[in-house]
């Protein structure tokens, strides 16, 4: 069994099969999952009552855990909950959006072990042995069907659903009310979206079932700037810049609902939603606070992230659950009526025309490069 010191990195403690376990995490903490990899330290798979406690215990030794994150609210609003909710665990965190999947590849590759949690939309960077360690979490049974794996367990996602403005520089009456509005003369230059991660698949997605000929006309109409969707809403709501599409529906809850920022929605179908998933590094030598924290990124109790993700506007991955907690107000299409292609689902590989997602981004990020930020 371990003690909860900190472990060398390349020398996790490794045991066969979960035996020492017992049969009790075989056959219910297991249960309805794949099993991971035949050899795992154990902690990765435990599953007593005084689980948090245990982890905590153990955490606490540690010391402290690195996240690598592309949520942009981590530093201000989700840090500082884990480290009040959990003292003495220091959360180190780096955030980036489209280069955080290079550095993952070129700190790996230079046999750099840094991260030990990696939080960042599912489809990105493959989830597999390669970088990563199964782990089992009571909460991988309670998310819907592709969240949860033995390397991965989504924790929020984000829908991109139509088209951000400023109510003081366009009027509602006046804004585009469906993707092909987006391509009438007078909108022309008016139009601006940036170049995160997901950029390329929103604009593919739109071409493939629109047409190309819709697709070269977006890319001439809209105005690409070499930011993330979150500078394009900041912009908007400072006024200098009056709409943006490709942006997530979570600035809306957190910037208008709770706020009262000049940022509007027009709600759009179809939609591109994606969750960001927890996966743990396979070279981590902090194993208890990693878990701690993946089991954290997921609790729903008052003092867990779920209710700061749920106040931040993100979709929530639970089985049952609607998938944004709010409503647009205003909007004449209720959720019930969205049509979302998932980054998780066959659908959209098959829509953009790929079985490998791999192969799917990497064609469709071309076609952006070419087309709209360098056409």
């Amino acid at each position: 069994m371990l003690t909860g010191r900190s472990l060398p990195r390349r020398s996790i403690v490794i045991l066969t099969a979960f035996c020492v376990l017992g049969a009790a995490v075989t056959a219910s903490a297991l249960a309805a999952q794949k099993a991971p990899a035949p050899k795992v330290n154990p902690i990765f798979a435990y599953n007593k009552k005084d689980r948090t406690a245990y982890l905590y215990a153990c955490a606490r030794r540690e010391g402290e855990v690195t996240l690598y994150t592309s949520t942009s609210a981590m530093d201000p609003t989700i840090k500082p909950a884990f480290q009040k909710r959990f003292p003495g665990v220091k959360l180190n965190t780096y955030i980036a959006t489209a280069q955080l999947v290079s550095k993952i590849r070129q700190e790996e590759a230079a046999g750099v072990h840094t991260f030990d949690v990696y939080n960042d939309a599912m489809g990105n960077i493959s989830r597999n042995a390669q970088y990563f360690q199964p782990f089992w979490s009571p909460y991988m049974a309670q998310v819907r069907a592709g969240l949860a794996s033995p390397y991965f367990l989504a924790s929020n996602g984000y829908v991109y659903n139509g088209l951000y403005y400023n109510p003081n520089l366009i009027s509602a009456a006046e804004v585009p009310k469906s993707y092909q509005d987006l391509l009438k003369p007078q909108f022309k230059g008016r139009i601006y979206m940036g170049i995160d991660t997901q950029a390329a698949i929103v604009t593919g997605l739109l071409g493939a079932i629109y047409g190309r000929d819709y697709y070269m006309k977006l890319a001439d109409q809209v105005r690409v700037v070499n930011t993330s969707g979150r500078g394009i809403a900041d912009q908007i709501i400072a006024g200098t810049i009056p709409m943006g599409i490709q942006l997530s529906s979570s600035y809306y809850k957190r910037d208008y609902l709770n706020n009262g920022a000049p940022l509007r929605l027009q709600v759009f179908n179809p939609m591109f939603g994606t969750f960001q998933a927890s996966s743990i590094s396979k070279f981590t030598d902090k194993p208890c606070a990693s878990m701690l924290l993946v089991d954290w990124l997921n609790s729903r109790t008052s003092n867990g992230a779920q209710p700061i993700f749920a106040d931040l506007g993100n979709a929530l991955p639970w089985k049952g659950s609607d998938i944004l907690p709010f409503n647009v107000q205003g909007s004449q299409l209720p959720q019930k009526d969205w049509k979302i292609y998932y980054q998780t689902s066959r659908d959209i590989q098959k829509k953009l025309g790929f079985k490998n997602w791999t192969q799917l981004y990497a064609y469709w990020s071309k076609q952006y490069a070419q087309h709209f930020i360098n056409g």
